[in-house]
């Protein structure tokens, strides 16, 4: 289906059938991104060719295939290989001590709607991407969440991968409760959605917010065209 060479087949025969070949071809892509992080049209298909030029080509055409595709259910596996390679691109940004907690980020981003370089955006601005941080009021890990939010959302904060999941889940409903506005849902993380109401729906006027919104957006950006490149 994706035109694998024999050569890179653990399993030719059961290559053949269409899923076993994906999976395979997605195998394949994901580790060109290791190898091109910064190149993502090449690792999408490094897979077939060794000469840039062709695999660039190659990547281009899965690329406009998969957006062609959007629509079709059936087609959901061709979309999930370019949806692997961005992923991939995307934690390409985040420095390697780091990666492992970014692609649980990306992850439960993904998980629950909320845009993967946000919520890195926002991790990022908070701690860094370290579970180990805790602030003088008590906000704890990655997406250093207080304890009334942990609360809340039902998450123990001390567990990465719970922490994260708590977090990205109050971004989720910032997201639906700000219809979608970034500055308002970043100042709602920082001070709480009360503090944006209380303002009229506006960036409360604390210094910390004040600075940390704009901080945000910009780390959010910088993912964004990280990933692009």
């Amino acid at each position: 289906m994706l035109g694998i060479p024999a050569a890179a087949l653990e399993d030719p025969v059961a290559a053949l059938h269409p899923r076993a070949n994906l999976m395979r071809g997605a195998a394949l892509i994901e580790q060109a991104h290791t190898r091109y992080r910064r190149d993502a049209l090449r690792a999408l298909g490094a897979y077939r060719h060794s000469s840039a030029r062709q695999a660039r080509a190659l990547g281009a055409a899965i690329e406009a295939l998969a957006q062609r595709l959007e629509a079709s259910d059936s087609q959901a596996p061709v979309r999930r290989i370019a949806g692997r390679a961005n992923a991939q691109a995307l934690l390409g940004c985040v420095p390697s001590a780091r990666r492992e907690v970014a692609a649980v980020i990306v992850a439960t981003a993904k998980r629950y709607g909320v845009e993967p370089a946000f919520a890195l955006a926002i991790a990022r601005r908070e701690s860094a991407f370290n579970q180990a941080a805790l602030s003088p009021k008590q906000a704890r890990g990655v997406m250093q969440l207080i304890p009334a939010t942990a609360k809340r959302y039902g998450v123990d904060a001390h567990d990465l991968h719970q922490n994260i999941d708590g977090g990205v889940r109050y971004l989720r409903d910032l997201l639906a409760m700000f219809e979608g506005d970034l500055r308002l849902v970043a100042a709602g993380y920082n001070a709480g959605e009360g503090a944006v109401r209380r303002f009229g729906h506006q960036v409360p006027p604390y210094r910390e917010t004040q600075t940390y919104v704009p901080l945000v957006l910009q780390a959010r950006e910088a993912f964004l065209q990280c990933q692009s490149l």
